[in-house]
């Protein structure tokens, strides 16, 4: 932007050339003018203990594993618009994107039908410069028809961007559903795939739901899912005029419903589960992938124990795989299994069990490329530490996944231990995560998060009993990107000596009351207050600043006058390490306000706990202050 001679601002965007076209004649996809059969999968943008509040890194580590560990070539943004990260990522390895308009199943009122139209503009303004993404999904995800709302669904999209075709996905009861986009997406969860009524037509979920997996299962549950999206694969490539399939999902993912589908709030879906550590299905799709351009693939789908299939299955993309027992040749085969899939999978049967050792060796024009060998599990003997990342930046919100797995002497993960670990997280960084954490599949993780401006180390360490113990460490830099100066909750001010810094920042708590919410507690208001749920003493409240701050003391306003409240107030920098800086655990002062002066620098987070309880009171606070 230029003011008379001078630049005043600018904004600089990535974006990339491309020519797609879903055929209406011969339902084919194509992409800058060549044939390419769509194979993908769904994501939900959920992690473990943080939700969708995940890191830049985070977000683009997810379209990496769905491309490069999971050999998709297209993902469907479900429900809703996904981070900027994940998508520009996608753009840059060339993961093709079908991204959705919030929503799911429910139609509401016209009032609700403005905020979609709202929505889809959103959407396309923010994101329509990514060229990874191929088509606006404008209808809500497996809702009836409603031809009028539709209809402006449709026009508002092509309004805005004409250049790219607009879908919305059917639930499978729709098949006759009315098409007013000009892609058919289809929910097929037939087991199969049907075939279209109109063209084009995508097949944007199936399986899934309908047949969940645990990576505790047990192994024949674990091979049938793997076969049966390799069944819906197989179908897809022998309908040509199918665009493609995209699985439903990549990841297992938190859900607040309660119903055959989930199993503690978990929705096992997913080829991967939510520490992003694949399941047996996984390796089937990356063995989907070109050879030529990603290497040769090799993976049994069998752990070798006594009790495993007696078929072994394997998922390669070789020309042919032979097997050996304890280095005894059973066979060569070539590819025998839904030969229709660009690369088949391999089965060999009725092999006797015997402990100890069973290779692949995946062979292309005669020559062995790839194996995959495999131990009859031991007992876990150690512990094993990973971070997918091993240097962060210094700027608070930087964060990675480490994973840890329970290993036996083959250093193989050991299926179905459930060690209880212990984690220790010290230096510059926090630990997101649950401690002690039961293993699922000998498999778990956390994260760990930067503090800001704090540079050095992070040590993260695991014990359990028995097990070796594992520990890494993660390296942290000094942030070279500007920061946006620190306000007093937005309004362009920073905050002056004396002022109160907790207003209106987050706040948490153990307990609270339907109507006396946690948020109360910092809103500067006596007409509204903070309780906890119960009778009891020791529940406590903590005020992120949202920055460190030198502080020089905190105000509390109790809910009653004439009552004594004990009490102690904590400091932190990091959540982790706690200061004692107001111990009032004997107080016997029936004041409302009472004022506690002290000072205590590099303060992020400031807790108060409820200590002790006058008969008939609550833990329950009107006003709690902090100042600079």
């Amino acid at each position: 932007m230029i003011d008379d001679t001078d630049y005043v601002d600018e904004y600089i965007t990535e974006t990339g050339l491309r020519w797609i076209n879903f055929n209406k004649n011969d339902g084919k996809f194509y992409i800058n003018g060549e044939y390419m059969k769509l194979r993908g999968t769904n994501r939900h943008e959920t992690f473990p203990y943080i939700g969708r509040a995940a890191a830049n890194r985070l977000q683009a580590r997810d379209a990496d594993i769905i491309k490069y560990e999971m050999g998709c070539n297209i993902v469907r943004c479900s429900h809703y618009p996904q981070d900027p990260e994940f998508l520009k990522r996608c753009d840059e390895i060339g993961l093709l994107v079908l991204e959705e308009t919030p929503g799911w199943f429910n139609i509401g009122l016209s009032s609700w039908k403005d905020i979609v139209l709202d929505n889809i503009e959103e959407m396309i303004v923010r994101d329509r410069n990514h060229p990874s993404i191929i088509a606006w999904a404008v209808r809500i995800n497996e809702s009836i028809d409603d031809n009028n709302f539709y209809k402006n669904t449709n026009a508002k999209a092509r309004s805005l961007d004409p250049t790219r075709p607009t879908t919305g996905s059917r639930f499978v009861a729709n098949y006759l559903s009315a098409f007013y986009e000009d892609l058919f997406g289809y929910n097929d969860f037939t087991e199969g795939i049907k075939e279209p009524r109109v063209l084009p037509w995508l097949v944007t979920e199936y399986e899934g739901h309908k047949f969940p997996v645990k990576s505790f299962d047990n192994e024949d549950r674990l091979l049938e899912n793997l076969l049966r999206h390799a069944k819906v694969q197989n179908e897809a490539q022998i309908r040509e005029n199918v665009s493609g399939a995209l699985g439903w999902c990549a990841f297992d993912y938190n859900t607040p419903l309660a119903d055959s589908y989930s199993n503690n709030n978990i929705r096992y879906h997913g080829a991967f589960d939510m520490f992003r550590m694949p399941k047996h299905v996984a390796y089937f799709y990356l063995s989907q992938q070109s050879r030529e351009h990603y290497g040769p693939v090799v993976y049994i789908a069998n752990y070798w124990k006594e009790n495993s299939p007696s078929t072994v299955t394997v998922a390669s993309n070789c020309d042919e795989v032979e097997l050996f027992i304890n280095g005894i040749s059973q066979g060569i085969k070539q590819p025998n299994l839904y030969t229709s899939l660009n690369h088949p999978l391999f089965e060999f049967k009725d092999i006797d069990y015997v402990a100890g050792e069973i290779r692949a060796e995946g062979r292309i024009n005669g020559e062995v490329v790839a194996s995959h060998v495999r131990h009859t599990p031991g007992q876990p003997v150690k512990l094993l530490l990973k971070a997918d990342d091993y240097t962060l930046t210094a700027d608070g919100s930087d964060m990675t996944s480490v994973t840890v797995t329970a290993l036996d002497e083959y250093d193989q993960i050991v299926p179905l231990s459930n060690n209880s670990v212990e984690f220790q997280v010290t230096g510059a960084g926090t630990f997101l995560g649950e401690s002690p954490f039961i293993l699922e599949d000998g498999k778990g993780g956390f994260f760990v998060k930067t503090i800001l401006n704090e540079t050095g180390t992070i040590t993260c360490k695991a014990t359990s009993d028995r097990l070796i113990e594992s520990s890494i460490s993660i390296s942290v830099v000094d942030m070279t990107e500007p920061i946006v100066p620190i306000t007093d909750n937005g309004n362009g001010v920073i905050p002056e000596e004396g002022e109160n810094i907790a207003l209106n920042r987050f706040v948490s708590s153990d307990s609270e009351q339907s109507g006396n919410r946690v948020y109360y507690i910092n809103d500067d208001s006596f007409d509204t207050r903070w309780c906890a749920n119960d009778w009891e003493a020791n529940h406590w409240c903590t005020i992120d600043l949202g920055d460190t701050y030198n502080i020089q003391g905190t105000e509390v306003t109790w809910e009653k006058s004439d009552t004594v409240y004990k009490y102690k107030v904590q400091v932190s920098s990091d959540k982790n390490n706690w200061i004692t800086v107001v111990d009032k655990t004997d107080n016997n002062s029936s004041e409302q306000i009472q004022k506690d002066d002290f000072t205590s620098d590099n303060v992020r987070y400031v807790k108060i706990t409820i200590t002790g309880l006058e008969k008939n009171a609550w833990a329950s606070i009107r006003d709690f202050k902090v100042f600079k």
